[in-house]
């Protein structure tokens, strides 16, 4: 397989795992969010916002306290998490969902997809992308042409309720009021420099009642620093286009940050909610729509989504009416759980694989020291000849360190090198030394971090071969490979000098010379 073609398989196999990994988050939040719709909207805005923060995250991250470390302990997962074999198919697919460390696609996918495939699919998701971030730069780009062609309002009492809800929100930067003859619904752009466009037909009905609601709005979210959340939150959904969890979560957060925007407006009565909500149809009746995804906005909605905009104005009327309306939100209670709560579902590595307990049967070589020791333990005397492996790095790579004697790169003494070190670059493929039996995938073997990511392979008879020091794991315990079949790619987890692959073999729980069994290496 080319460097081409292993960049493009490990490039889809880790937003496929994402992408899966925030299917399932989704399953928790979204029941949540519904049952808490009305009664804490900062928690609810969070609960999305913890969604597409998930496809961001590095797919190993583990923590001892997380749900996913919970889900291992319970009796009925105890044989899935331990490596054992899985009670029914449904068993061993739940099982691969929750390992971020192994390929989410199929087996029989992984065969046919050759590396022509692999990089035609990488491509057909970068022009994916590239049409999505184009989209939306295109509909920021006519808002921004738009208010080009604004003049500055003028009128002194409009510039008055602005100045008075800027020092109320504690918006410190310079925030100018422009208006123009196209009717969409007032809306807000820029981070540093904000502008407010308001249509004509808004100021030549003269409600002030209106003005102050949609001016109070729009400050609101320059207050919140929306525009700056709403970019990352489109550049996310521009990764992950082709995944309906992530567009899921992003309209969830559009709705939830104008009622969060809503609510800033009303604490302290200044606007009743009645008047506020009068204010909302007003703007909704005289100005024409505005794309949500282009910029935040007092009546964002689609004009492509009619029922979903009437979905979502009702909801925003509902909550004005709510009493906790104008009551102002523990801001700081609300941030301290959702902490709580990201440290508790957003680990979905499990802390400790299969492999942290699977060794083999004598003690000499079930407990390999630390690289940083070198210390040795049992070795073969002889090599057998009736069994031979083939070489697990097939693009080739420089053997840097031999099975025997060596001088330990870390602490400079002389002692025993239980494998043999070929020096590759970081994701050169790793495949299978032999036909066997996945026995171990696993970032921390042994409850240690020196080893990196390690496999381990079972090829009966006694004889079993360990990988070590892996950049990416493409298998999971328990599944059979076939000799050649791709494992995994060489890297520089753990204690190391530098990017290589740790190979060993074990003969009956015995560590032996690989020399023996790959004819490369003789």
């Amino acid at each position: 397989m080319t460097a081409v073609a292993t960049w493009s398989e490990t490039l889809l196999a880790t937003i496929g795992r994402e992408a899966l990994l925030a299917s399932l988050l989704l399953l928790a939040v979204a029941p949540l969010a519904r049952l808490l719709r009305g009664r804490a909207p900062v928690f609810v805005h969070a609960l999305w916002a913890l969604v597409l923060l998930r496809l961001v995250l590095p797919v190993g991250w583990a923590a001892p306290w997380s749900a996913r470390a919970l889900l291992g302990a319970l009796p009925g997962w105890s044989g899935s998490v331990l490596g054992a074999e899985t009670a029914n198919p449904a068993d061993e697919a739940i099982l691969a969902a929750l390992q971020p460390e192994a390929v989410t696609l199929p087996n029989a996918v992984q065969a046919g997809l050759n590396p022509p495939w692999l990089l035609g699919l990488a491509v057909l998701w970068l022009a994916g992308v590239a049409v999505s971030l184009g989209t939306w730069w295109w509909r920021r780009r006519r808002y921004l042409h738009l208010l080009a062609a604004c003049e500055r309002v003028s009128d002194p009492r409009l510039l008055a309720t602005l100045e008075r809800w800027r020092r109320r929100l504690g918006v410190r930067r310079s925030v100018r009021l422009v208006s123009a003859e196209v009717a969409v619904t007032p809306f807000t752009l820029g981070l540093f420099r904000p502008v407010i466009y308001l249509p004509r037909v808004l100021l030549a009905r003269g409600d002030s009642a209106m003005l102050e609601a949609v001016v109070a709005h729009e400050l609101a979210h320059v207050r919140r620093l929306d525009a700056l959340w709403l970019s990352l939150q489109h550049w996310i959904c521009a990764l992950y286009f082709f995944h309906p969890v992530a567009w899921i979560a992003s309209v969830r957060l559009i709705e939830a940050r104008e009622r969060l925007c809503d609510r800033m407006v009303l604490v302290g009565g200044t606007l009743s909610p009645r008047t506020y909500g009068r204010s909302l149809l007003a703007v909704l009746s005289l100005a024409g729509p505005t794309e949500f995804a282009a910029a935040p906005a007092f009546a964002a909605h689609s004009k492509h989504s009619t029922r979903r905009a009437k979905r979502r104005l009702t909801m925003r009327l509902t909550d004005l009416l709510h009493p906790d309306a104008t009551t102002r939100p523990r801001v700081l209670l609300a941030r301290a759980v959702v902490v709580l709560f990201a440290l508790f579902l957003l680990p979905m590595a499990a802390v400790i694989q299969a492999a942290d307990e699977v060794v083999p049967a004598q003690p000499t070589a079930a407990s390999p020291e630390s690289p940083a020791t070198g210390a040795s333990t049992a070795t073969a005397s002889g090599t057998p000849t009736t069994r031979s492996l083939i070489n697990p790095l097939p693009e080739g790579g420089k053997i840097t360190s031999m099975f025997g004697e060596r001088k330990n790169p870390f602490t400079g003494e002389r002692a025993h090198h239980r494998g043999v070190d070929v020096k590759a670059a970081t994701g050169s493929a790793v495949v299978a030394a032999g036909d066997g039996v996945v026995e171990a995938a696993t970032t921390r073997y042994k409850r240690e971090d020196s080893w990196g990511t390690v496999v381990i392979l079972d090829h009966g008879d006694g004889l079993k071969t360990f990988y070590s020091h892996l950049d990416s794991i493409s298998v999971r315990p328990g599944q059979r490979v076939h000799a050649g079949d791709p494992i995994g790619g060489a890297g520089s987890t753990g204690k190391v000098t530098g990017p290589h692959l740790h190979f060993e073999v074990w003969e009956e729980g015995e560590v032996v010379d690989p020399a023996g069994y790959i004819s490369d290496w003789r």
